[in-house]
């Protein structure tokens, strides 16, 4: 097996930190950096598993820009090649103390600009550590989600798109119900039906499970 995914909940919100490696060229690329206030138990614990055994961090890849997604970065893009993300959430990467109010006092202290080094419009074509990563934009939990599908593994990193027989929230500032509705519609659900789906929180799931049971999605 060349390639290998990886998933952990970190931190209060159970926030999933995905890792894909490639074990012949011992490089991986790192989707969303939770934070987790107990020592050892962070994003960057997680991939230092990884770099502890010789692997590279090529790239760091963000499916959106809220705070339960981004608060473990710092030390993570100290390490990372390229750091990726849509600009329709640039005022969160760039400005996150606009969601001060969402954190408690604690948690404040971990919200720090994110150094960004490839700003995403949807639709880029990116290859990394071997593989073909399509960046689809899918706003409506957030103006800048995106959802990373990797034809070759038969899998997409979703974020809070879509959860298993479940949507993601869209009454957060920027939210927009009809904007994710949309973006499940046209972005994901052209998928294949077998494509595996990583959400943001909670289990892996299918296209054809989400069509069949996701009540959220009925007409």
């Amino acid at each position: 097996m060349i390639f290998e995914l990886f998933t952990r909940p970190i931190g209060d919100l159970d926030t999933n930190c995905v890792i894909i490696a490639n074990h012949e060229a011992k490089k991986i690329v790192v989707f969303d950096a939770p934070f987790d206030r107990r020592e050892g138990f962070g994003a960057i614990d997680f991939v230092k598993e990884f770099s502890e055994a010789g692997y590279a961090v090529e790239a760091l890849l963000f499916t959106h820009g809220h705070f339960d997604h981004i608060m473990g970065v710092a030390p993570i893009a100290k390490i990372a090649g390229r750091i990726y993300a849509h600009e329709g959430d640039r005022r969160f990467f760039t400005n996150p103390e606009l969601m001060a109010g969402w954190v408690s006092p604690d948690e404040w202290k971990f919200l720090k600009p994110t150094p960004i080094t490839h700003w995403l419009k949807g639709g880029e074509i990116l290859s990394l550590i071997g593989l073909t990563i399509e960046a689809r934009h899918t706003p409506g939990h957030s103006p800048g989600g995106v959802a990373y599908c990797l034809e070759q593994l038969g899998s997409a990193i979703v974020g809070d798109t879509i959860f298993k027989e479940s949507v993601g929230r869209t009454n957060l500032p920027c939210g927009s119900w009809d904007n994710l509705i949309n973006s499940i519609s046209s972005q994901l659900f052209n998928l294949k039906d077998d494509t595996k789906l990583y959400p943001g929180h909670g289990l892996m799931t299918t296209i054809s499970h989400e069509k069949r049971y996701n009540k959220f999605l009925k007409n």
